[in-house]
């Protein structure tokens, strides 16, 4: 691993608990109703492994798992199963769709595993049913979020370099 990309995943890092750290302090704040919330993680998640590839993703998981967790009542295990769909969306996404909508694909599917799964973990889960359409704005914000994250990637997404090489 060169030094570069070495530096751009623990920047990514940073930026992946920082979402965490906002997810947790602002959004509840700002969004009233917790499953119609974006979820920021996802969407970081979502844009990173899109465009830098799904395996650079996976380092980050536990840490931001654990980060979730301490400041949560669920444990941190319940958040890596929470956010392992992510990644494998986007790897089976990938294949044949541009960086932009699958990373829009993937933050709505992530959006949506990441609450069932917290809810499952509430033993909550007939609340999932009553807030579908809550859930689906939810997975729609994280999509959009995911394209902003996206966007602000694309400057920093491998590509050859060469003289004659755009």
């Amino acid at each position: 691993m060169s030094l570069s990309s070495f530096a751009s995943l623990v920047a990514f890092g940073l930026v992946l608990l920082g979402a965490a750290i906002v997810q947790v302090g602002v959004v509840p704040a700002i969004f009233l109703d917790a499953f119609g919330a974006p979820v920021l993680p996802v969407a970081v998640l979502a844009a990173w492994a899109a465009s830098r590839g799904v395996e650079t993703t996976w380092a980050w998981a536990v840490p931001l798992a654990l980060l979730l967790g301490s400041v949560s009542e669920m444990r941190a295990g319940w958040f890596v199963l929470a956010l392992i769909p992510t990644p494998l969306l986007v790897a089976a996404i990938r294949a044949r769709t541009p960086t932009i909508p699958t990373t829009m694909l993937a933050a709505a599917g992530g959006a949506v595993a990441y609450v069932s799964t917290l809810t499952l973990a509430a033993n909550r889960l007939p609340l999932l049913s009553s807030a579908l359409d809550a859930t689906m704005r939810g997975a729609v914000l994280t999509a959009l979020a995911g394209l902003v994250v996206a966007v602000a990637l694309v400057p920093l997404r491998p590509r050859e370099r060469g003289l004659f090489r755009s």
